[in-house]
């Protein structure tokens, strides 16, 4: 539904990561793919969702990564809103 009304935009896997990335305020990705990694590096900001709320966060303290991660559409929506809201103020 999300996609249909234009707001959100879905991408094949032969785009170019990173021109979708640099074009776009927050990355919401699967747990552990590497699009949410590419996206902090870029500056975008970026967060891992399970909408099954059964995966655990892993966090890997080695590394330097600030991923956020939420599970189940709530947490979803307030991560989605911390995070535009900091970039928001960033940005100001």
């Amino acid at each position: 539904k999300l996609a249909e009304d234009g707001v959100v935009q879905l991408y094949g896997p032969a785009e170019n990561i990173y021109s979708i990335i640099s074009a776009s305020h927050l990355v919401i990705a699967y747990p552990y793919t590497s699009a949410a990694y590419v996206a902090e590096s870029m500056g975008v900001p970026a967060m891992y969702y399970d909408p099954t709320r059964k995966l655990v966060p892993e966090y890997f303290p080695e590394s330097k990564a600030v991923v956020r991660f939420a599970s189940g559409s709530q947490e979803l929506a307030a991560t989605a809103m911390q995070l535009l809201s900091a970039a928001a103020r960033v940005s100001a």
